[in-house]
């Protein structure tokens, strides 16, 4: 029998073609398998999130615009101009708490069982920590410096200044309210740092809302009140002097005309993620996009603020359950 000789060179060809082919089948059991295992985690966030337990149901927003007075003697002589919106984010939890706390309350006066079934979607449909990170602002141009904070809601739709006084060197009526952990203050005009996350302090019974002062970040339990935040543009203009010309300059959302601002360079969108964790310690996650309402085919903030609500959003934002 004849003896057959492979050369080196058809040797390494036929490794390459091996190695192809073995490289060929590896990727499409890999691509196979990530496949497999991207379908079961669908599949798996599917089920989890087939019953809604809180879904985002509007939003509100008021925007306007003021000044901060820095003038040393004569007033009106250092004005710094702002734009600020407040937001409301208003969660529904899907559920009547009351009534479930009336359902509980009848099954627990012959039983001291907690784990009934009113009890138990008590527990699923109300929060015990709840906190905004991934805070992200983009802005049309660069004019002005930006941030998103908290806002307590008896200041919504207000503008608090957030100078310095000179007597103190404390905050007068800060529209960043006084903040916990790991948020940063804006203590002045110009070292304002955004935070990275917003902590909210949960209240469940009465007697820990008579006693609080919601200057810090603050929510219900129960989800019955919004989440409020203020984004805030500082510095637009600054250094504005008021002349005898200025007879009608107003501090609302016109004095941008006034002084020549153009709102295409005010346009900016924000996003942030909403986390939530219930008293099943379940936790949900919602991720939150808006343009600040500047115009619309009928007004502008030159006309003094704008109001939007934007609702029905239960299939726009949605909170899933990780």
């Amino acid at each position: 029998m004849k003896k057959i000789e492979i050369n080196k060179r058809d040797l390494l060809v036929l490794l390459i073609i091996a190695a192809l082919v073995v490289g060929g089948c590896l990727y499409l059991f890999i691509k196979s398998y990530n496949e497999y295992k991207f379908s079961n985690q669908m599949e798996s966030l599917y089920i989890k999130n087939k019953d809604k337990i809180f879904a985002i149901d509007k939003i509100v927003m008021y925007s306007s615009a003021n000044a901060e007075d820095y003038s040393e003697g004569k007033i009106m002589q250092d004005l710094n101009i702002c734009q600020y919106t407040d937001i409301a984010v208003y969660i529904d939890n899907m559920v009547d708490i009351k009534e479930l706390a009336k359902e509980a309350a009848a099954m627990n006066a012959s039983t001291v069982n907690t784990n009934d079934e009113a009890s138990m979607k008590i527990k699923e449909h109300t929060i015990k920590e709840l906190y905004i990170d991934n805070i992200q602002i983009n802005p049309s141009s660069t004019r002005g410096i930006r941030t998103l904070t908290y806002k307590s809601a008896n200041n919504f739709g207000k503008f608090k200044s957030s100078k310095i006084t000179e007597d103190t060197g404390n905050e007068e009526q800060s529209n960043e309210e006084t903040q916990n952990n790991d948020q940063t203050l804006e203590n002045d005009v110009n070292n304002i740092e955004q935070p990275k996350r917003i902590n909210f302090k949960i209240l469940s019974t009465n007697v820990e809302n008579d006693g609080n002062d919601y200057s810090e970040p603050t929510f219900y339990s129960d989800c019955s009140n919004p989440i409020t935040l203020n984004y805030m543009n500082k510095n637009i203009v600054t250094n504005y002097k008021v002349t005898n010309q200025d007879t009608k300059i107003k501090f609302d959302g016109s004095i941008l005309q006034s002084v020549g601002v153009v709102l295409e360079d005010l346009e900016c969108y924000v996003s942030f993620d909403i986390h939530m964790k219930n008293n099943l310690d379940q936790t949900f996650t919602c991720s939150v996009e808006t343009n600040i309402p500047l115009k619309s085919e009928s007004r502008s903030i030159y006309n003094g603020y704008m109001y939007v609500m934007q609702d029905k959003l239960q299939d726009t934002f949605k909170f899933f359950k990780r």
